[in-house]
């Protein structure tokens, strides 16, 4: 059994061919959501880290942004930087560059204003927007498919509907050769046997 994606440079499938936005930088925040506002499959992610970090904090935190620019959904990402911050906006684009994914960065004190950062940030974006939707949707196997679950908040029909419709899906789709992520464990509670048995 097959799923629809668009297959990557690095060999994985992707569900989405989406357009990543990401401030390296709390101080960068407003001009990155200013960049991605309005733009359809473009998706914004806050960042209020990357200043004053230093060891561990800040090796998590470039990490982590790393990480989703390089999620197979992301067809391309744009690190917007302030220019003095501890985590520079082109090292994060440095490491996702090296895995094959398109990617940019634009840093507001070398463009000089923010009119001119959210200009240039909103071309490139629409650059790879038009790459990205360039791109043909082909089959690929089940196997391939990593399916992320989380509880959207739990009401009355949690239990009676909605929880066990999502795992019969997920049943369906780990039985094809799909991994599935359970998240939100504190939701297990009085289920963790039926859990652990499958």
């Amino acid at each position: 059994m097959n799923f629809e994606g668009y297959r990557r440079a690095d060999g994985k499938t992707a569900t989405r061919n989406i357009v990543l936005v990401v401030p390296s930088v709390g101080c960068s925040q407003g001009v990155a959501r200013t960049i991605a506002h309005g733009l359809k499959n473009v998706v914004y992610l806050p960042n209020i880290l990357g200043c004053g970090q230093i060891g561990e904090d800040r090796t998590l935190v470039k990490k982590t942004l790393v990480g989703f620019g390089t999620h197979p959904n992301v067809f391309g990402t744009l690190i917007v930087g302030n220019g003095c911050e501890q985590l520079a906006a082109g090292e994060i684009a440095e490491e996702i560059k090296a895995t094959g994914k398109k990617v940019e960065a634009i840093v507001l004190q070398d463009m000089g204003s923010m009119k001119r950062t959210i200009a240039s940030g909103r071309k490139t974006v629409k650059e790879m927007l038009a790459t990205a939707a360039s791109l043909k949707r082909e089959p690929a196997p089940l196997n391939g498919l990593i399916l992320g679950t989380e509880c959207g908040g739990s009401d009355y029909t949690s239990g009676l509907a909605s929880n066990p419709a999502v795992g019969v899906a997920c049943d369906m789709l780990v039985a094809e050769g799909a991994t599935v992520i359970l998240s939100e464990t504190p939701e297990l509670i009085g289920a963790e046997h039926i859990l652990a048995r499958k």
